[in-house]
This record gives C-alpha cells, structure tokens and sequence, in this order.
C-alpha cells in the first residue's frame, strides 16, 4: 500500500511539473458593453474574467448607447467649457456628445456669438471676431434616433483684447520702422484705401502725428497730395492729378525705391485709458 501511494506521488509531480501556467491576460473590464459604429445595436461585451470581448449585441427595440442597450438617448454633452479666444485672432472651439446615435446635429438655443464666429451644424464654432468682452451661450444636441433624443448645456464664451498692430498686406523695414504699405495711387483714377490695425477695442481713432527727426532727415515730404482726405476712422479717398510731389526713398541694402507719399500716423483704441499705436504708411505712385 505504502509503495503505491510513492508512486502517486511521483506521478503527480511529474505530472505537475509537465504542465505550464499562463496568468490570465486582462484586455477589458469584466461584463464592461463597448459600441460599435457599424451598426445602432452591435455591441461587444467584455467576458467575466476580463481576458476578451463577445458579441452581445441589444435586441430588436433597443440600441447601444454608452455600452449598455438602452431605449432611451442617453444623450450628455462632454463639452465641460469653451476655450477664451482673442479679438482679431483665429478662434476655433469644437462641442462633443456622447451617447445617442450619430451624428449629432448642434444648434444656438440662447444667446448670440460674437460677430464673425459662426457655429456649424457639426459643432464647430469658427471665424474671428473684432468684439472683446462675455457671452453666455445655451446650445442644444440632438441625436439620430427617431424621434431625436437632445439634451442642452450652457456655457460662457469669453474673449479678451488682443495687443494692437498695424496691419497691412505688405510692409518694408526702413530705419528701424516698419513702413506699411497702401494701394497704389493712380492719377485720375478715384482713390479709396484704409490705414489698417488689428488688436485693441474698436472703434479706433487715427490721427497725424509729428514724424520723428531721424526719418524726416531721408524722407523729406510727409502727408496727404492734394485731392485726398482723411477721416479719423482712417479711410482715406479721393483723387489726384498731379504726383510729381511724391517721395523717392532708396531701403538701405537693396535695390528697392520707395515712391509715394508718407503719413506717420497716431491710432487709439477704445479703452479706457486707451492703447495706442504709432506706425509710417506709404500710398504709392505710378507717375505719369
């Protein structure tokens, strides 16, 4: 008797010792539900030890919302607040739902955007916007189930004021000044052009300002031929017939003239107390 249980015990553990464990591999979470885009029912269910997924999709009726079978939406918006964005800058914020069907269609329920931003059907709120200050805005979500599941959140978009600057579609570098550089002036024909700033609170003034000594020692004519004028919002119209009054002005180190007259203006915003900004603009000429 003695002998056979020796030898019970020597087979077991050669048994045992042929045998290889392997620790079970989590990949999910116990009995947790994930959608699946391919179709409002398809749902994969983590098995209860976690190793992997099975095909448990919701019955007829029902759909898979947040990985659960629901009849219901369930339709929440994840969106926690709006990013702050600045005047005269690029400004892009974008909303986010969750449960439901998609897509999710977005709407402007109370309150109104900032001019220049606009919001699209999928949520994006885009543009740039001069304003600066607060808005309290209340939108609403729906989904694509019939009828539509929606919900709606509330949030404050605000916007602050950025630094002014001039801002002209070409300028040049002339003396530690960037010149700033307006349409060409034709003679005869009407002229419309306006001095241009981004940044700051509008409405801004603008005004003529006394140029500094350095700049009036190479550029010697400073101001407005006559035939134009200026308001104080910076456009500046009208028309010339004669530019032989008009500056040459060679940029060190290049073979560039600069032809046309010169304005060194002033521009305030409307703050209180406001910024303000000083700057060289240039019209150009085409002589006859």
């Amino acid at each position: 008797m003695f002998r056979k249980f020796l030898l019970f015990i020597v087979v077991l553990q050669t048994f045992l010792l042929g045998c290889e464990f392997a620790a079970v591999e989590k990949v999910c979470i116990p009995l947790a539900g994930s959608c699946q885009e391919d179709n409002p029912r398809s749902r994969l269910l983590c098995n209860e030890y976690g190793s992997g997924w099975i095909q448990s999709d919701c019955p007829t009726g029902t759909f898979c919302s947040l990985g659960k079978c629901t009849t219901r939406g369930d339709l929440t918006v994840t969106t926690t607040a709006l990013p702050a964005g600045m005047n005269y800058e690029p400004y892009e914020a974008d909303l986010q739902a969750a449960g439901g069907i998609p897509p999710f269609g977005w709407k402007l329920m109370e309150g109104e955007l900032p001019r220049g931003l606009i919001l699209t059907a999928d949520g994006i709120i885009s543009g740039t916007t001069e304003e600066a200050g607060e808005w309290s805005l209340t939108f609403m979500v729906t989904d694509s189930t019939l009828p539509p599941s929606y919900t709606t959140a509330s949030f404050n978009l605000s916007v602050g004021i950025s630094p002014m600057t001039m801002d002209a579609e070409y300028t040049y570098s002339y003396m530690g000044q960037s010149i700033n550089i307006l349409p060409v002036l034709i003679p005869y024909i009407d002229y419309s052009a306006s001095l241009g700033v981004k940044g700051g609170l509008p409405p801004h003034e603008w005004s003529y300002e006394e140029p500094p000594a350095m700049l009036s020692t190479f550029i010697t004519y400073w101001g407005l031929p006559d035939g134009l004028t200026m308001d104080e919002s910076g456009v500046i119209s009208g028309s010339v017939t004669d530019t032989s009054g008009a500056n040459q002005v060679q940029i060190p180190g290049t073979t560039t003239t600069l032809t046309g007259y010169f304005l060194y203006m002033g521009v305030i915003d409307s703050q209180d107390p406001p910024e303000s900004l000083l700057g060289v603009f240039l019209i150009p000429t085409l002589p006859l």
